[in-house]
């Protein structure tokens, strides 16, 4: 009898440590998928040469959730957003000291592509980083993230699936250096504004 008992209390703990499993395995799939309920499409055109003025691209689109959403746009000190228009609003002092943002709140009807359209300049030869994030409050998530490794003559835009780098990236990073200083105009340099 005292077999039983200790094959019993034996079974007990190890469906407790299964249930324990599945619940983890479930809460973290859980949290997978919800990173992906939102899709978002990030792009820059032409590319951002040191002081030239550039459009960003954001195309997101929510399959299946809907109702207030907010987009939320991190930067480097390096990038600088130019007449952002009233529906985009600029906190100040950034986030953290290590760069900025511009944020968006307004309605999100699920399987409707939501299109924004920024101009932006980059102020300094460097690699930086834009990030973008987007959330519903119904639910839905979704993140995206562009390197962009500019200098005076040539550019590049990276998205985070082909980017090779540190992961994650800093917001702030080294600015590559270069023989001569690079002079933008007032615009660029964010001036007047």
């Amino acid at each position: 009898m005292r077999m039983n008992a200790k094959k019993q209390l034996v079974a007990k703990k190890l469906l407790w440590i299964c249930l324990g499993l599945c619940l983890t395995f479930a809460s973290l799939t859980a949290c997978t998928s919800a990173s992906l309920d939102i899709q978002i499409n990030a792009s820059i055109s032409p590319e951002p040469v040191v002081g030239e003025i550039v459009t960003l691209r954001i195309e997101t689109i929510s399959p299946k959730f809907g109702g207030n959403g907010q987009l939320v746009v991190f930067h480097s000190e390096e990038i600088n957003f130019l007449d952002i228009g009233s529906e985009w609003q600029s906190p100040a002092g950034g986030v953290g000291g290590d760069g900025k943002h511009l944020g968006w709140s307004g309605p999100v009807v699920a399987g409707a592509p939501l299109i924004h359209e920024l101009t932006l300049c980059v102020t300094k030869p460097g690699n930086w980083v834009i990030y973008i994030t987007m959330g519903t409050d119904e639910g839905g998530v979704g993140a995206d993230q562009l390197h962009i490794i500019s200098t005076a003559d040539s550019a590049q835009v990276i998205p985070s699936s082909e980017y090779k780098g540190e992961f994650p990236p800093p917001l702030r990073s080294t600015p590559t250096p270069t023989p001569e200083p690079v002079i933008v105009s007032a615009e660029c340099a964010g001036e007047g504004q």
